[in-house]
């Protein structure tokens, strides 16, 4: 049963394709599938499309180029459905950089995205999340580009034993998986929750503020790892080696990272967290460390034989 939520996020399809390009039209035709492994179709009930290369983004025209073989991409349409808005990286390793947390209102304030699964039955399941934002910051094809939040579970309540701070509502077990992939968030970006954080209620608002501000204030280079156009983990810089001539270097992980992407992916599929139906988790109070905080257009049949 999929979820529901009170963001607006799903309306616009958005999915991984494989680019051709002839002289002067790109040909998109979509590979992603769902669980039972059918193809996630254009509007229209089409598994390909075709756009002019003059109206794809500005900075997308920086990476796809005339007569290009076939590329992986992530890309998200227009409302209607005929124009393609956004095209981001498919796999690899990118340096970037935070430039904040949401989602937020259109007033700037803070709002947590709420998932009900199994609504109304015995495995019903309840969480928040909320979202980091990244640039790339490394790779100049990719500079400018929007790219797919990475997405963190919102586990924090007030500490009943210390009045007005915060604590993880979760207990930190090995089975805590979205518990850890927000520690090893929170740590990358210069432990962000090793200090005290001041609880905020939901009439007060929530503590991403206080986080945002933590994270900004750090301005940490991270590195951002795709996987089949999601953003998979958040890894240190330091984690990683350049290799090959002056000519042609490649960013790779060290084995100690390979190890620790390893860790933090396994648990996903090929859909991040966000998309799938979790098994039903009843909170425990964390009896660990408390979380600080102080105070396309379709073209003519000018198709270029794609």
């Amino acid at each position: 049963m999929k979820a529901k939520t009170n963001t607006e996020f799903a309306k616009k399809w958005t999915g991984c394709v494989e680019i051709k390009t002839g002289d002067n039209v790109a040909k998109l035709t979509s590979i992603q599938t769902d669980k039972e492994g059918k193809v996630k179709k254009f509007p229209g009930d089409l598994e390909s499309i075709k756009v002019k290369l003059s109206e794809l983004p500005k900075v997308a025209q920086r990476f796809i180029k005339p007569n290009m073989e076939s590329k992986k991409f992530r890309v998200r349409l227009n409302d209607d459905g005929d124009e393609v808005e956004t095209v981001t990286p498919y796999s690899g390793v990118f340096r970037g950089r935070a430039t904040g947390l949401g989602p937020k209102t259109q007033e700037g304030d803070f709002k947590l995205i709420h998932r009900v699964y199994n609504e109304g039955t015995e495995k019903e399941n309840r969480h928040d999340e909320f979202i980091s934002i990244y640039e790339i910051t490394s790779d100049k094809r990719f500079v400018g580009v929007e790219l797919p939040a990475f997405y963190l579970h919102y586990k924090f309540e007030e500490d009943p034993e210390n009045e007005g701070f915060t604590q993880y509502n979760t207990a930190n077990t090995p089975q805590a998986t979205q518990l850890h992939k927000l520690i090893a968030w929170a740590e990358v970006h210069g432990d962000i929750l090793d200090e005290d954080v001041r609880w905020r209620d939901e009439d007060d608002g929530t503590i991403l503020e206080t986080l945002e501000e933590r994270l900004l204030e750090n301005d940490r280079d991270v590195n951002l790892v795709f996987e089949k156009g999601y953003i998979k983990s958040v890894q240190p810089v330091e984690d990683y080696e350049e290799v090959g001539d002056e000519d042609d270097v490649e960013k790779v992980p060290t084995k100690a990272t390979v190890k620790r992407i390893e860790k933090v992916i396994r648990y996903e599929d090929d859909e991040p967290d966000f998309m799938k139906e979790p098994e039903p988790v009843k909170p425990v109070k964390s009896v660990g460390k408390k979380v600080p905080t102080k105070k396309n257009k379709k073209t003519s049949d000018e198709d270029d034989d794609l």
